[in-house]
């Protein structure tokens, strides 16, 4: 999956205002977990249009997404997100 916990930093000049329309505080593991599931949706996105198209079979596809959430989910645990401080 493509952001991982090294790259927070990369994400700083999109900006706290960005944040401001989620509940609760702004930092840089949320941002980063938001990157994370945008990139999974994506990610979904073309895997859906390739099964569509009959470029992979629909079995291929649910595993594709099996793996992507299942690192999504890897991520939210790493960055702690939705845990309490």
């Amino acid at each position: 999956m493509g952001i991982g916990t090294n790259n927070k930093s990369i994400f700083l000049s999109l900006g706290q205002e960005f944040m401001n329309s989620y509940k609760g505080k702004f930092t840089l593991d949320n941002l980063v977990f938001n990157a994370n599931v945008q990139e999974f949706t994506h990610q979904i996105s073309d895997i859906y249009g390739l099964s569509n198209q009959g470029t992979i079979s629909q079995k291929e596809a649910y595993t594709q997404i099996q793996v992507l959430f299942e690192a999504l989910k890897r991520s939210k645990q790493e960055l702690r997100i939705g845990e309490n401080p």
